[in-house]
């Protein structure tokens, strides 16, 4: 059975009780040359696979105090489109993860570390998804942080234990590629199939969120990632009478989709390994429009950007649809979120 996640309270350097910092040579004692050939943290963690100088050892179990990461295996940056309190919730989230250490074989759960969301814990009231459609409700934009998690976690080839879609598109993250979290019930989890630590660093700031992965050794192989199937399938637009003089927009309507993920592992040239990660299937939500009930047939209408938009419905539970984790596949050769602004066009193939 795998190893528990471990954690240790402070996020303090055990021997000082300061908050962990890079190591420099004191002044007038000369680097070694191999230090002079590494880079500083910052900007390894826009070059995945350099070694850099090392820091003081993060949050993590006691045995992993003489450890020390030197690797960046994985850094996923991207645009979140949070404001508000949705994210006040996507920093409390990553500020949970920062710093955190995944000891060999051991298996992190995203709700087991980052914890209910809860207005007393400081999580505010933000938009999410339920059954397909936007509403209120405590820890909306918590699902961007998972979402940092797992597409980390798909760069480092980590294998991917529990991941559930969306019931909804999201604006951060195309289909397969975002990871809806539901405390108690959808989680999301990986674990450290290598045979070293595994540190998580987080940052948000000015609209981009970054979660790394840091290790003491690079990857034995280079990981891409490719979408097969059809990520952006189109609403249709429906038209019903309403007593309203304008047309008014009942339902925004969204896109479906019907793609699936697939992880490959090269070694140069070679592909080693290919699975597929999980298989994303949402049908498509019509857009609804109320036009002035004239007694004749409705007319084809263009809908301006400017129309009032329906009222939110009540806060309630989230729900995602899931999206399963399955057997490795040979080839030849959910929830929280802020939505996305219909109508949305999925990108395909994105952040390898």
């Amino acid at each position: 059975m795998a190893a528990a996640f471990g954690l240790a309270s402070p996020r303090t350097s055990p021997a000082s009780g300061e908050a962990p910092r890079a190591v420099r040579p004191a002044a007038g004692i000369r680097e070694p040359i191999w230090a002079q050939c590494l880079v500083d943290l910052p900007e390894a963690l826009r070059q995945p696979g350099r070694e850099f100088r090392s820091s003081l050892p993060f949050r993590g179990i006691a045995t992993a105090a003489l450890s020390r990461p030197s690797v960046v295996l994985a850094s996923y940056e991207f645009e979140h489109n949070q404001d508000g309190p949705e994210l006040e919730n996507l920093t409390l989230a990553l500020n949970e993860l920062d710093r955190l250490m995944l000891p060999p074989g051991g298996e992190l759960s995203f709700n087991s570390i980052v914890g209910p969301r809860l207005e007393s814990r400081g999580f505010q009231p933000g938009l999410m998804y339920s059954q397909g459609k936007v509403i209120t409700g405590v820890g909306g934009g918590v699902c961007v942080a998972s979402t940092a998690l797992y597409n980390a976690a798909l760069e480092a080839g980590l294998p991917i234990v529990e991941r559930w879609m969306h019931s909804g598109p999201t604006s951060y993250a195309s289909p397969t590629r975002d990871a809806a979290v539901v405390f108690g019930a959808k989680d999301m989890r990986v674990k450290n199939n290598t045979g070293n630590p595994i540190w998580i660093l987080t940052h948000v700031e000015n609209g981009r969120a970054r979660l790394s992965l840091l290790s003491m050794q690079p990857l034995p192989y280079r990981v891409a990632l490719r979408e097969v199937g059809e990520s952006h399938i189109p609403f249709a637009l429906e038209m019903q009478p309403t007593e309203e003089p304008e047309p008014t927009v009942i339902q925004k309507g969204h896109a479906g989709c019907n793609v699936k993920l697939v992880r490959e592992f090269w070694s140069g040239s070679k592909l080693r390994k290919s699975e597929m990660i999980c298989r994303d299937i949402r049908k498509p939500s019509p857009r609804i429009v109320g036009v002035p009930a004239t007694g004749e047939a409705a007319p084809e209408v263009t809908i301006p950007g400017s129309l009032p938009e329906p009222v939110a419905p009540a806060p309630g539970d989230s729900s995602a649809a899931h999206s399963p984790v399955v057997e490795p596949l040979k080839l030849p050769g959910g929830e929280t979120d802020k939505p996305a602004a219909p109508p949305l066009v999925m990108p395909g193939d994105t952040r390898p």
